[in-house]
């Protein structure tokens, strides 16, 4: 292959002659997942894999550098301060504050900005710390189970968003909306989940009917709500050059 990028035609070379002689073997170190490599690393996994070779790559850093680390813990620590102010803006009516469920909201753009990992850790502390802190909501069992279920809000988020992006490409608004829906339904699957194991242990019962007056049909407006305000929030992030999601610092 003869190219005015030297660097793409000697690895390409390289591959070649890797794959047409058996006794040799390809490693390929990428160090970023964006630039060169991006394009060299299909062209090169394509030529091992037509001559029935393996591939291998060893990815060094890629998404790993101390900026954006940094972002993340700034997001992270936004989002858990967030977390602690909203519900006081509903506190002096719970019954407001249970439909609207507004501590779920930097969970949700937390995961659809920062990843998976983020998302879930930001789940799991933030009901427990606000209950050891504030009092409220109780710890038993309500705090807890609230800790799981916005663990797989903040998780699911993260990781159907970053594979919707690769599914859909530029199509930041179905993938966006895609994810945030299906992460609403498993995460209260994962509260009524943990809300029958709590009630069973405790020796009641979580019926079917309890899982979905209390899941779905009491929190539909706070659902509404959701989609109406965490898309244009994450997007406009996104436009900022704020968001550090996975998915799309691989583009940059």
């Amino acid at each position: 292959i003869v190219n005015q990028w030297s660097y793409h035609a000697r690895l390409y070379h390289a591959a070649s002659f890797a794959a047409a002689h058996p006794e040799i073997n390809l490693i390929q170190l990428s160090s970023f997942g964006c630039g060169l490599d991006a394009i060299t690393t299909n062209q090169v996994r394509e030529i091992m894999e037509g001559h029935q070779r393996l591939y291998t790559m060893i990815k060094l850093d890629e998404v790993s550098n101390l900026g954006a680390a940094r972002i993340r813990l700034r997001s992270l620590l936004a989002v858990l301060a967030l977390g602690f102010v909203l519900p006081f803006l509903t506190g002096q009516i719970p019954s407001v504050g249970n439909m609207l469920s507004p501590l779920h909201l930097p969970v949700l753009i937390c995961g659809l900005c920062c990843g998976w990992q983020w998302g879930l850790l930001l789940g799991a502390v933030l009901p427990v710390a606000r209950s050891f802190v504030f009092g409220m909501p109780p710890m038993l069992p309500t705090a807890l189970a609230m800790a799981f279920e916005m663990a797989a809000y903040g998780a699911l988020t993260g990781v159907l968003y970053g594979a919707l992006l690769k599914m859909l490409g530029k199509n930041h608004v179905p993938a966006l909306y895609g994810a945030l829906v299906a992460a609403m339904v498993g995460g209260r699957l994962v509260h009524g989940a943990f809300m029958a194991v709590y009630m069973g242990l405790s020796g009641g019962s979580y019926t079917w009917q309890a899982f979905i007056t209390a899941d779905f049909v009491n929190a539909w407006p706070g659902m509404v709500l959701h989609l109406l305000l965490v898309p244009p929030v994450v997007l406009a992030l996104e436009r900022a050059r704020l968001s550090v999601h996975p998915a799309l610092v691989a583009k940059a």
